[in-house]
C-alpha cells in the first residue's frame, strides 16, 4: 500500500519592480604602461601612465594597500606614496568600481582591475654617523620602516676599499618593522 500526502501550496506573488536600471559600459580595462619615477622614496609623487585609467570610482593599490589618487585622467594618475610603506620592490595597480546607485546615494560595485606594474621604493636615511669605527656599532635611522624579514646591507667605502656589512637576521621577537638598525662594523 502507498500513502500519498500532499500539501496545498499557494504561490507567492513577487513584489513589483518599482524602478528599472540598466547599466552598460564598454569593456575597457585599465592598462598601466609606465610608472614615473621607477625608483622613488616614500612621500614622493608617483605618476601612473596608461590607457583607460579613469572609471566611475578610481582607486590605486600600492603593495596591496589602498592609496587615494591625487589626480585622475584617462591617461594619467598621480599619487603620493605613504610614509608607512616598506622599501623594496612594490607594485601599483588601478582598481575601478562602478557606481550603481542613484545621485547622492552611491552604491559602488567591483569593476575592472589593471595589470600590476613594479617600481622600487628606496629607503631614505634620516641620520647616520659620519665615521665608522671598526668593531663598533653603526646606528642608521630611516624615515621609512624596514621590515623584520627584509634583507638589509650597509655599503661603506674609503679611498681604497669598499665594504658590505650585512645585517644579521633579526629574531622573531623583534618588532615587525623598525626605523633604526645597528650594524656591527667588522674589525678586519
Amino acid at each position: 500500500s502507498v500513502v500519498l500526502i500532499e500539501e496545498e501550496l499557494s504561490p507567492v506573488v513577487p513584489l513589483p519592480v518599482r524602478e528599472r536600471h540598466v547599466f552598460v559600459v564598454p569593456f575597457q580595462s585599465p592598462l598601466i604602461e609606465n610608472l614615473i619615477p621607477q625608483i622613488a622614496a616614500a612621500g614622493a609623487t608617483l605618476t601612473i601612465q596608461g590607457k583607460n585609467l579613469r572609471g566611475d570610482v578610481t582607486n590605486v593599490q600600492v603593495g596591496g594597500a589602498p592609496v587615494p589618487p591625487a589626480t585622475v585622467t584617462s591617461q594619467q594618475i598621480t599619487i603620493t606614496l605613504p610614509l608607512t610603506l616598506q622599501p623594496g620592490v612594490l607594485t601599483a595597480q588601478v582598481i575601478q568600481e562602478f557606481d550603481f546607485g542613484k545621485p547622492g546615494q552611491p552604491k559602488p560595485h567591483p569593476g575592472f582591475e589593471s595589470n600590476v606594474a613594479p617600481f622600487i621604493l628606496q629607503p631614505t636615511i634620516q641620520s647616520a654617523p659620519s665615521n665608522a669605527v671598526r668593531g663598533s656599532a653603526f646606528l642608521v635611522t630611516f624615515f621609512t620602516p624596514i621590515g623584520r624579514e627584509q634583507s638589509v646591507a650597509l655599503l661603506l667605502n674609503d679611498s681604497t676599499n669598499n665594504y658590505v656589512v650585512p645585517l644579521p637576521a633579526r629574531p622573531p621577537t623583534d618588532p615587525p618593522t623598525a626605523t633604526s638598525l645597528a650594524f656591527t662594523i667588522p674589525v678586519a
